[in-house]
């Protein structure tokens, strides 16, 4: 790995998510208090990035703006997943959205699905949290998925 150039700054992002879709570089950045989502794209990665004009798509939202891993276009539909910090249980999940419209000028998403995609066990390493999704499509048929969670655990005799 090696450094080539900072893509966009300004402000305080996290868990950036990025994706090609339709001809254009699309990047997704939460800020460090999790309820603004900001928009950028571009014609090449490393080219000039805009900020969109709708930008910040979500505004005071910690259920929405965090981005929870890769986007995932399936069937030409694209979706993004979301780290919901403040769920009524107390305990982070992840939901889906899908992007209905997505270009320089407007943007617009719907809820994919009314529950998580995946929640907190409440036990164990995802006890208390569930933070990242990444889907890959194995073949027509099958799926796997990479998953990040927060919870307590033991090793040895020791808890974690």
């Amino acid at each position: 790995w090696s450094y080539v150039k900072t893509l966009v700054d300004g402000r305080d992002y996290v868990d950036n998510s990025i994706v090609y879709y339709k001809g254009k570089w699309w990047l997704f950045s939460s800020v460090t208090s999790s309820d603004m989502l900001y928009l950028h794209y571009a014609d090449s990665l490393t080219g000039s990035w805009k900020e969109h004009s709708l930008s910040p798509i979500v505004r005071h939202d910690v259920h929405k703006a965090r981005p929870s891993g890769r986007l995932l276009v399936y069937e030409n539909k694209l979706y993004r997943f979301t780290m919901d910090v403040n769920p009524p249980v107390g305990t982070h999940q992840v939901m889906a959205y899908e992007i209905t419209d997505i270009t320089p000028d407007s943007y617009s998403e719907q809820l994919a699905q009314e529950g998580p995609v995946i929640t907190a066990s409440g036990s164990g390493w995802n006890g208390q949290a569930m933070h990242q999704l990444d889907l890959v499509q194995v073949d027509s048929d099958s799926w796997i998925a990479s998953v990040d969670g927060f919870g307590n655990y033991w090793i040895f005799g020791w808890q974690y």
